[in-house]
């Protein structure tokens, strides 16, 4: 019996298929040779399992932004959703959508005030660079990210003081 259906794409085949994408050169590690990978590696896996995860998938470009989507389906949209003006890339999300400014301004203040004189390129990745508050700065940069994604899927941008208690409650358990 053939079925003419076309089957909805379910998680564990979708998430196969974009896993191939980095199984192979092209990872992040080789476009960005300039990053200290072996430690943001090892401060990933300092974190907890929700935000160690969605740090790696953000590091990797595996988040299901609607660009990387719309590269499987090309009839998904691929503006960001909250700002409807450009493609939504990983950065897109987290640096440059107009509607995040207010936070990810707070978010560079914050990082800057614990020493780090990296670019946002490089330290929203968790390149940090030589500062005695690498691990502070880490968490902090984890928890936007983190609740970024999360919030993004509620077409909302998180707050700052929503950050600061993630970020809180995060620090303690590293």
């Amino acid at each position: 019996m053939i079925h003419t259906m076309i089957e909805p794409m379910i998680h564990r085949p979708t998430h196969r298929l974009w896993i191939q994408e980095v199984s192979g050169p092209g990872k992040i590690e080789i476009l960005r040779p300039d990053l200290d990978w072996p430690n943001i590696l090892s401060e990933i896996a300092a974190l907890p399992a929700n935000i160690k995860e969605t740090m790696f998938s953000f590091n990797q470009r595996l988040l299901p932004t609607r660009t990387r989507c719309h590269q499987f389906d090309p009839l998904a949209e691929e503006n960001c959703q909250l700002c409807h003006q450009f493609p939504e890339t990983n950065e897109h999300l987290v640096i440059y959508c107009r509607l995040r400014n207010q936070v990810w301004s707070w978010l560079e203040r914050i990082v800057g005030r614990h020493g780090c004189q990296t670019p946002p390129e490089n330290f929203i990745r968790g390149d940090i660079g030589p500062t005695k508050n690498q691990r502070t700065i880490f968490t902090l940069v984890a928890a936007y990210i983190y609740a970024t994604w999360k919030e993004r899927s509620r077409n909302r941008v998180p707050t700052e003081v929503e950050l600061e208690n993630l970020w809180a409650s995060i620090l303690p358990e590293i």
